[in-house]
């Protein structure tokens, strides 16, 4: 669909489909001058707000692993999430890396090379929650690609075809309820 379509259904601006599909919210291809949206993309970034909303339900294993072999390595790395929180300036700020494990699901779903690349994209990538709004500098993170819920939420995980950001966001929705319940707990 193209982008004009994809705003009503969206109910956003023309210039908001387009700075989505620059920064891969959602998947489209750019014909030309044009843009091609993928409508199921699209879709699941409308119902995203819905997904951004804590949900009870069963506590997320933090301690997962998953064993990958990078290219030009011999030895398989363990890939572990790394949870990591600090105060900056009043400011709560928690910092996850090692995403791979709690996005399973969705690697398994990939054929050969869509994982691998998305494998090789989340090697570097990052979820960084905080407990204040801010859009524009939400963690003082220069290579904040992707942000949600006003900035509490941002990454700098760069899309792929197997795995739209709204997938990443979503998982750092459901990490701040997970840590959030841990913390209440304690």
């Amino acid at each position: 669909m193209n982008t004009t379509a994809a705003a009503a259904q969206a109910n956003v601006t023309v210039a908001t489909i387009r700075k989505w599909a620059r920064t891969g919210v959602i998947t489209a291809a750019k014909t030309g001058r044009r843009w091609v949206i993928d409508a199921a993309s699209l879709s699941y970034r409308i119902g995203l707000p819905a997904l951004l909303k804590p949900t009870k339900g069963p506590r997320m294993d933090h301690a997962a692993t998953y064993t990958h072999t990078y290219a030009g390595h011999a030895e398989p790395t363990i890939i572990t999430p790394q949870i990591k929180t600090r105060v900056r300036g009043g400011v709560t700020i928690t910092s996850i890396t090692g995403l791979a494990p709690l996005l399973t699901d969705h690697l398994a779903t990939m054929n050969e090379p869509q994982r691998l690349h998305t494998l090789e994209v989340l090697r570097t990538a990052r979820i960084v929650i905080t407990d204040t709004a801010d859009e524009d500098e939400a963690t003082g993170i220069t290579q904040t690609t992707s942000w949600a819920d006003h900035g509490r939420l941002t990454t700098t995980y760069d899309a792929t075809a197997g795995l739209p950001v709204a997938v990443v966001l979503n998982l750092a929705a459901r990490l701040r309820a997970s840590i959030d319940t841990a913390t209440a707990a304690l």
